[in-house]
């Protein structure tokens, strides 16, 4: 490597930035890493001055036209145009909590030449509410440890669980640095979803080892509504199926009709908005529970049965990060809805990929693929 190569190139892809991107840069300059690094900043034609911040900040500016924008295709472009041995990257609103982010990305494949890629955490923004904050503190409770994940023999790939094999693949662009090398044998897949999963299968699959480094950590969430939030969930069940073999339960249209039923219900009652109380809440989900047992549940039964375990942990979860008197008005229900359409979306994506046997299931299927497989 000459002297003047950089060591690691960061790609960011951008559209319409705002002021975060500038913060951004601003973090990267700031970065404590081994050698020089350089920045990327793949542009899908933005129009609110975004290229010229980066420009200004001393990155490398690429033009991506906006109709040829994907998830994968973008990756690949910027990382083809990049200098260094490594490629970090990032997207426009996340921002490193602190200035190691890239050398705790790094130290992994420093390390060892086996290892393809290294990947972080996600947290939300201290200002995020408190669904927001919620869901970062399971997801990083569950993540918190360091991790090598590898496969010795492709063969055992199949014969592993299905969360197994979620786990093997994890993988995330949000936080994340590949060795150049690597990828140039196998470059991201041209796909709009989960690009940084089905390449990480990739390389499991090829020998390769992946690094999960928690301690690299960017500050990045949303406040999304939760219509956008059932497509994404919805997508992401699809994906599974196709990844890992996720088990598509069979559903007809009209277990699929009853569990949509449910979830408009609670999307739009205001029944539940008033509860505010821990105890109170607590016996709503005993007594769901007890009213929903069974031995030979429906999987609109089963879906709700998981919904009502999974809205207890973020119960749980969100009574020791928030405020000590409880939930304000709304706030548990919020919890509620958004655990309810993540299980919900999930089933029924999963479901989707599954044969449809008869003309009328094909066309309620299609309809609700229609509706909730895009724009995520």
């Amino acid at each position: 490597m000459t002297s003047d190569r950089p060591l690691t190139s960061i790609v960011i892809p951008t559209l319409n930035a705002g002021p975060d991107l500038a913060l951004l840069l601003a973090d990267l300059k700031d970065q404590h890493a081994p050698g020089p690094t350089e920045i990327i900043v793949a542009d899908s034609q933005s129009t609110d001055g975004s290229r010229a911040v980066a420009q200004e900040a001393g990155a490398r500016v690429l033009t991506i036209p906006r109709a040829q924008f994907n998830h994968g295709r973008t990756r690949n472009q910027a990382v083809a145009a990049a200098q260094g041995e490594f490629v970090a990257l990032t997207v426009q609103d996340a921002r490193p909590t602190d200035p190691f982010w890239l050398a705790r990305l790094l130290e992994p494949l420093l390390q060892d030449p086996s290892v393809a890629g290294s990947y972080g955490l996600q947290v939300a923004r201290e200002d995020s509410g408190l669904l927001a904050r919620t869901r970062s503190a399971l997801w990083c409770r569950a993540h918190r440890s360091a991790a090598l994940q590898m496969l010795e023999d492709p063969e055992r790939f199949g014969e592993m669980s299905p969360e197994r094999r979620l786990d093997l693949i994890r993988f995330d662009n949000v936080t994340s640095c590949v060795r150049k090398s690597a990828w140039q044998g196998t470059p991201f897949p041209e796909i709009d979803y989960a690009e940084d999963m089905a390449w990480a299968r990739e390389m499991v699959l090829q020998g390769y080892k992946l690094a999960h480094a928690p301690t690299a950590q960017v500050w990045h969430s949303h406040e999304r509504g939760q219509y956008y939030e059932l497509r994404r969930a919805y997508v992401d069940g699809a994906v599974r199926v196709k990844l890992v073999d996720w088990p598509a339960s069979p559903m007809t249209g009209r277990e699929m009709f009853a569990a949509v039923r449910r979830l408009a219900f609670f999307l739009t009652t205001r029944r539940f908005d008033s509860f505010t109380d821990p105890e109170e809440i607590q016996e709503f989900l005993r007594a769901e529970r007890y009213h929903y047992r069974d031995e030979h549940p429906t999987e609109p039964i089963r879906i709700y049965q998981a919904t009502l375990g999974f809205a207890d942990a973020m119960a749980q979860t969100a009574l020791q990060i928030g405020p000590a008197e409880g939930f304000s008005e709304g706030a548990w229900i919020e919890l509620f809805r958004f655990a309810l359409v993540a299980v919900t979306g999930q089933a029924l994506g999963a479901a989707s990929t599954r044969n449809q046997t008869s003309a009328g299931e094909r066309l309620a299927w299609g309809l609700l693929d229609r509706l909730l497989a895009r724009g995520v």
